[in-house]
C-alpha cells in the first residue's frame, strides 16, 4: 500500500500533496462566490458581562495581593463581590449558560452562597425552577 493510501485509510480523507492542492485552486472562486451564510449571534449576553466582573473580583479576593490588604480594605472589596452578585441576578437569564454562571456566582463557585442579597438569589432559583417544569 502506498504512503498516500495508507494515510488516507488513517484519516477517511486523502492526502492533500501540491499537485492535488493545485488542482483544487479554480474551486476556491467558487467557494468565494457563494453567499455568506449567517452565523449564530455569538455576542456576549449581559449576564456574562457582568459574571466577567465578578469573577475578576473573585479571583483578586483569593488572590496573595488580596490578603496583604488591611482587613477594612478587604472588606469592601468583598463588598462590591457582593454588590455585583446582586447586580448579576436582577439581570435576566437569555440562555442556560447564563443561569449557571448566575448559580457560579451566588455559591462563590460551589462553596457557599455568597454575599448576594437572599431576595436577589432568589431570582435565580425561581429561573432554575421554571427551566425545570420546562424540560419535565
Amino acid at each position: 500500500m502506498t504512503e498516500d493510501r495508507a494515510r488516507a485509510n488513517d484519516t477517511a480523507l486523502p492526502a492533500i500533496n501540491r499537485r492535488r492542492f493545485l488542482a483544487m485552486a479554480p474551486y476556491a472562486g467558487a467557494a468565494a462566490a457563494l453567499p455568506a451564510v449567517a452565523l449564530p449571534d455569538t455576542a456576549e449576553t449581559p449576564v456574562a458581562a457582568i459574571y466577567r466582573e465578578w469573577l475578576a473580583h473573585s479571583t483578586f479576593i483569593s488572590s496573595a495581593e488580596a490578603e496583604g490588604l488591611p482587613e477594612e480594605e478587604f472588606d469592601r472589596v468583598c463588598d462590591e463581590r457582593g454588590l455585583i452578585e446582586n447586580r448579576i441576578c436582577a439581570v435576566p437569564s437569555k440562555t442556560v449558560e447564563d443561569v449557571i454562571l448566575k448559580l457560579h456566582a451566588i455559591t462563590i463557585g460551589g462553596e457557599s452562597f455568597g454575599a448576594a442579597d437572599f431576595e436577589a438569589a432568589d431570582a435565580v432559583l425561581r429561573e432554575i425552577a421554571a427551566m425545570a417544569e420546562a424540560m419535565a
